[in-house]
């Protein structure tokens, strides 16, 4: 670029694209070989001017490679990965980090160093990750311990927007994970000898939560635990949400924000002592050397507080600034911004993926950007000190919010209009005042537990009147927090037009009219349908989720799936990311087949947070599960109760829609409601979880005599009639979805072997991810959703 202020974005730039493509490709030893041919070619010719392309195509070829050598290390003879293959064995290593978690739960990171398969001992490498259902912790960091469990390789579900977990783990150097029941079943073998920092911090950190829980109400406690030492776990959902809702949730995660707040604090102080010694103004001036003096203090507080990605790079960036102050040189805060992110992605390229990189690095080169230009125009250096403070503060958290915006819809589908002025209050409030009570309060912990627990009493009602203020700002319905579900396409219009905005006004005017005319076309270009039939079934464990989308471009979301846990909803983590990612913007109708938890759980949080038109189902309104009872009446979403035998929707011309309800009477999986489309000469047949019964009732009824898509019944179970089906209705593709390695053992072995005995094509979700069956009206195609894409 030929503004120098952007210079240091080039290598940033290109090498984060690499790394953004690499996930739609696999690892190839060629593509690092192609980086390093290019930079010795670049060598050779580097006195031509065309030989400057050279290096941003290497640092893009080297970003893609960089990904795939974190997500997946070569593996060795001796990595615990060569463990992970679901057989039980002892495992002994060293605890290297302790974990509690909502709901009683605890995970531990283990660096393994022996592994015992059947009494055969072999040395072993590598970090697993156990997660502990119940139970305190009775190991310390540093301890030997042992435990007997099944190693496994971390896996996603393989659905369109989902959260990476095992990317997430693979940034922390974690690819094996262990799950135990209970706390007792950690063996220790060998306590820590010696003095350990780490261990030593962790004991602080244990007595700080102690004495929070002593000194504030079990209702506020969890808020100041965040704040002193980065303990979020605690938070409820409920809290959680608020603090979303109002758009604040950045403060109560330690991170920048707080690591330059105690950084002025110590800088404050610090000055106030070394300008009364005339000997140390004589030495250089305060401005020199304190940063460099501070920087011990700034990583005690950094591992105090469970060395949070975000604080690690407001970390290394005050150290960037310490040492050029140290020099005596002066730099561009942007290339100070550009120099410190393009480090951090060399050293870990897959926390470009992390939603904490991303928004500290929009937001602070937002503010960056905007602020300076808006106080010059607004002529702040006139205004009276008190209103120019609270002017800036302003400006900040606009400038912020917008640059993050996009990246918030994208990640957490929610925008926050409370936040602008939320934050007015918040920020001063908790950032300069429940921050360094906080921070004193843990410092004199060890020395006088009485003044520590006046400090996290007084923080605890800082606390209390910013949620107070929360409360109030909500209860204004224009203030209160949008779902917002735009796809990366959709997205890409206010990026555009953010990038026009925060563009120097009198640069780049080529560039900015490229923008403008990019951002027009996408706002305005119509949303074209396909003339075509399609059928997603999304991977969700061991249940069932399928969205079927008609030649005139309704959507019906058909069951929702859900899993038996308190901490991982389907709906919130699966489905809604799904359909935000596949660009549904709103579902015409969603489709209960019956109430069993599988099918249902999913669908709350699609109906409370999701525009859906009509809500279908054989049931009437008080024979529904009361969760979804409650988000049907939050929604204010209209039930449709579906009369026995079939209905009919027309489409288009060529498209049909039909239901079938069953008497509804017996097992309540024979009273799935079974839905069949076509499209010319396609068709399909969803039979939700029938049994026998409900197989033979529906075949009675059926007028088609074939189909070319079936979904089995009861997801492949021996005791639903499948051969029946296939027998009557001879379907050319067959799926079904089902958790992998789940505990029914779907589909059960009768009903794989008719399939393959008749040569029927055979997709299940536990192997192949989601899948898209798509038809033009002469057969079906399907395309599974792999690296990122259906393909």
């Amino acid at each position: 670029m030929r503004d120098g202020r952007f210079s240091a974005f080039c290598p940033l730039f290109f090498l984060a694209a690499g790394i953004l493509l690499a996930p739609f490709g696999g690892p190839s030893p060629a593509v690092a070989a192609l980086a390093a041919v290019l930079v010795a070619v670049w060598l050779v010719l580097r006195r031509f001017d065309a030989a400057l392309f050279l290096l941003p195509a290497a640092l893009v070829f080297f970003g893609f490679s960089l990904y795939h050598h974190h997500l997946s290390p070569p593996l060795t003879s001796q990595d615990v990965r060569s463990f992970a293959d679901g057989e039980a064995v002892s495992v002994q290593g060293r605890v290297t980090a302790i974990e509690n978690r909502s709901l009683g739960r605890s995970t531990l990171n283990v660096d393994v160093s022996q592994i015992e398969r059947r009494r055969i001992g072999v040395n072993c490498r590598g970090m697993v990750r156990v997660f502990i259902e119940e139970g305190e912790p009775t190991v310390r960091m540093g301890d030997s311990v042992r435990f007997y469990a099944r190693l496994k390789r971390p896996r996603s579900f393989g659905t369109p927007g989902e959260f990476d977990f095992p990317r997430h783990l693979a940034r922390q150097g974690i690819y094996v994970t262990a799950a135990l029941e209970r706390f007792e079943d950690v063996v220790l073998v060998q306590q820590s000898i010696g003095f350990s920092m780490a261990d030593f911090l962790a004991q602080q950190r244990g007595r700080v939560v102690r004495l929070i829980d002593g000194a504030v109400s079990e209702e506020l406690s969890p808020f100041v635990k965040a704040l002193a030492v980065g303990e979020k776990s605690a938070l409820l959902p409920a809290q959680r949400d608020l603090l979303s809702r109002g758009g604040v949730s950045h403060l109560f995660a330690i991170s920048g924000l707080h690591l330059g707040i105690i950084a002025s604090f110590f800088y404050g102080i610090g000055r106030f002592f070394y300008c009364r010694s005339e000997t140390l103004l004589l030495l250089a001036p305060p401005r020199r050397l304190l940063p460099v003096v501070i920087l011990p203090l700034l990583a005690g507080y950094l591992f105090l507080t469970g060395r949070a990605i975000p604080t690690q790079r407001a970390f290394l960036m005050a150290v960037a600034v310490a040492l050029f102050c140290l020099s005596s040189r002066r730099t561009n805060p942007l290339h100070l911004l550009g120099t410190v992110a393009f480090l951090f992605l060399l050293v870990s390229p897959l926390s470009l993926y992390e939603a904490s990189f991303q928004l500290s690095f929009a937001g602070v080169l937002g503010i960056m950007l905007g602020v300076p230009r808006l106080s010059a125009a607004l002529k702040l250096y006139h205004w009276p000190l008190p209103l120019k403070w609270v002017t800036l503060l302003l400006l900040t958290t606009m400038t912020a919010t917008l640059a993050t915006a996009p990246l918030v819809a994208l990640h957490f589908h929610m925008f926050s209009p409370a936040g602008l002025l939320a934050n007015l209050v918040a920020v001063p409030a908790v950032g300069f005042i429940a921050v360094p009570l906080a921070l004193m309060g843990a410092l004199l912990s060890p020395l006088s537990p009485l003044l520590s627990n006046v400090a996290f009493a007084v923080c605890g009602e800082v606390v209390s009147t910013v949620l107070v203020v929360l409360h109030f700002l909500l209860s204004f319905p224009l203030l209160d927090s949008v779902n917002v579900f735009l796809s990366p396409k959709a997205l890409l219009c206010p990026v555009l037009l953010l990038i026009l905005v925060f563009l120097p006004w009198s640069r780049f005017y080529r560039l900015r009219i490229v923008l403008a005319c990019a951002a027009l076309l996408l706002f305005f270009l119509p949303q074209t349908t396909s003339p075509v039939l399609s059928l997603t079934v999304f991977s969700v464990g061991q249940g069932e989720s399928l969205l079927l989308s008609t030649p005139d471009g309704k959507h019906h979301l058909i069951d929702g799936g859900g899993l038996h846990s308190e901490t991982f909803d389907v709906g919130d983590r699966l489905l809604l990311p799904a359909l935000a990612r596949l660009g549904i913007s709103a579902l015409d109708s969603v489709i209960l087949t019956h109430a069993h938890p599988d099918h249902y759980l999913g669908l709350g949080a699609v109906l409370s947070r999701f525009p859906v038109g009509t809500f279908r189902t054989a049931l009437r309104r008080e024979e529904l599960p009361e969760s979804l009872r409650d988000s049907l009446l939050m929604a204010q979403v209209p039930l449709e109760t579906l009369p026995a035998g079939w209905m009919h929707d027309s489409v288009d011309c060529s498209a049909r829609l039909s239901l079938y309800v069953p008497p509804q009477i017996g097992n309540i999986n024979d009273r799935s409601v079974v839905l069949l489309a076509s499209l010319g000469e396609a068709s399909l047949l969803l039979t939700g979880d029938l049994e026998s019964a409900g197989v033979g009732e529906l075949l009675d009824n059926l007028s088609h005599d074939s189909v070319q898509l079936l979904k089995l019944p009861h997801h492949g179970s021996r005791h639903s009639s499948a051969e029946a089906l296939l027998e009557a209705l001879k379907p050319q593709m067959v799926f079904t979805s089902v958790g992998l390695a789940n505990r029914y053992g779907f589909p059960h072995e009768p009903v794989v072997n008719a399939l393959t005995s008749q040569g029927i094509s055979f997709y299940r979700t536990d192997w192949n991810g989601t899948l898209r069956f798509v038809s033009d009206g002469k057969d079906w195609q399907v395309y599974p959703w792999r690296s990122r894409l259906f393909r």
